[in-house]
């Protein structure tokens, strides 16, 4: 029967592309992100002078998902290469 525990003699290799495909998809993120804060912000700039209120909401959540992607690259373990 195989157990699902790592043995702590045996190196894991194995663990490598993983990391690779996990730190593709927050790369892919965090650009997501970007574009959309982006997008956020020239619609904030275009409905400011009609609904100031709209505008405001916009650049928060915009500030918001800045922030959200700053902690998602700050958090992300760092691989030696």
């Amino acid at each position: 029967m195989k157990h699902g525990f790592v043995d702590p003699l045996k190196p894991m290799r194995y663990a490598e592309p993983e990391v690779l495909q996990h730190e593709a998809a927050v790369r892919l993120f965090i650009g997501r992100v970007a574009t959309l804060v982006d997008e956020l912000n020239t619609v904030a700039k275009a409905v400011n002078a009609d609904s100031p209120s709209t505008a405001r909401h916009l650049r928060l959540v915009s500030q918001q998902m800045s922030a959200m992607a700053l902690t998602a690259l700050e958090t992300w373990p760092k691989v030696l290469r």
